[in-house]
């Protein structure tokens, strides 16, 4: 809100005002620090093992979790196609 709005220009109002919106922007950045249950929890799956099964077609990872067995399968990618050379035709004049 700005003060001038409702009459009070006075140099002590405008240093109030301005120190208000600083404590504002203030606490919007405090908003984008990571709570401490986050880096809690992140710290906790960070070092949750793993089971890593390598298949013919796909890898499997196999975590325990608190709600039970995470089971998480991903496909494997073809391998690329090789690349043909290219064939370029020179001309002598």
């Amino acid at each position: 809100m700005d003060i001038r709005l409702m009459g009070l220009e006075n140099p002590i109002f405008h240093t109030l005002h301005h120190m208000m919106d600083l404590a504002a922007d203030e606490s919007d950045k405090s908003n984008n620090v990571p709570s401490r249950n986050y880096v809690r929890d992140a710290k906790a799956m960070a070092a949750t093992p793993a089971d890593i099964k390598e298949y013919q077609n796909s890898y499997v990872f196999i975590i325990d979790m608190p709600d039970g067995v995470l089971t998480v399968t991903l496909e494997k990618l073809p391998p690329p196609e090789p690349k043909k050379p290219k064939t370029i035709e020179v001309k002598i004049a």
